[in-house]
């Protein structure tokens, strides 16, 4: 009885992933298509390509921000999920590329962060 409770309390989801993950192809956009993905115009996409530009360098880590992340992301998983999973997949190359998010900081002043 408990096995038949466990096995209806299990998310199917999961299940199918597992199987189709070889069967669905996945596709990354490159940067023309990155900044176009809902059709927007040229004008707009030029734009989108500016803000993302300028968010890529605000985030832009410290040098021992970059050293401390490289060498924790290996050992903790959660690093690695949270900069792969906090957008959607044609994206996320792209992503992460540009906007290398501190996981580690050394002081905050109110909504800013220092590492």
């Amino acid at each position: 009885y408990k096995r038949f409770l466990t096995l209806r309390a299990i998310d199917p989801t999961y299940i199918a992933a597992r199987y189709t993950a070889g069967v669905l192809p996945s596709y990354t956009f490159q940067e023309d298509e990155f900044f176009s993905a809902d059709g927007a115009p040229e004008a707009i996409q030029a734009r989108r390509k500016a803000g993302f530009e300028k968010l890529g360098k605000d985030f832009e880590m410290g040098a021992r921000g970059k050293a401390k992340e490289a060498e924790m992301a290996d050992g903790l998983s959660d690093i690695r999920f949270t900069d792969t999973n906090r957008v959607p997949f044609p994206f996320q190359k792209i992503v992460r590329e540009t906007l290398k998010v501190a996981s580690i900081v050394e002081r905050s002043e109110g909504p800013v962060l220092y590492d």
